[in-house]
């Protein structure tokens, strides 16, 4: 991403690097500490993220949920990988949720169960 942002224009000294996450939730948090780190309270930064074009949605949602708004710059993504991107990003926001979304299994079970 870095590479695809400095050819897109945006100076290589204005990109800062988070290398340690595993996946798309500790990124916002470990991005979150580099930009205190080294700017600052992030509630006050005008802050972008870059990923894939059908990952923009979760990392918005994930960057809010570490507490700070983030714009996300998306990279175009193979039209033959969208079937399985859209399947983990589905995967990845019902798990999100997970014991909320368990809680209304529960109770639609129950509703059908009952009648």
């Amino acid at each position: 991403m870095e590479r695809y942002l400095c050819e897109k224009g945006v100076p290589k000294e204005r990109i800062l690097r988070e290398d340690k996450s595993v996946n798309t939730y500790q990124n916002m948090q470990f991005s979150k500490n580099v930009i205190e780190k080294n700017c600052g309270d992030v509630t006050d930064k005008r802050i972008s993220f870059a990923t894939t074009n059908y990952h923009i949605f979760r990392g918005y949602i994930l960057a809010k949920k570490n507490g700070f708004y983030a714009d996300g710059i998306s990279a175009k993504t193979k039209m033959y990988f969208y079937p399985n991107a859209f399947l983990r990003e589905f995967a990845g926001l019902l798990m999100d949720r997970k014991w909320n979304n368990l809680a209304v299994v529960i109770i639609i079970v129950l509703f059908f169960w009952l009648i």
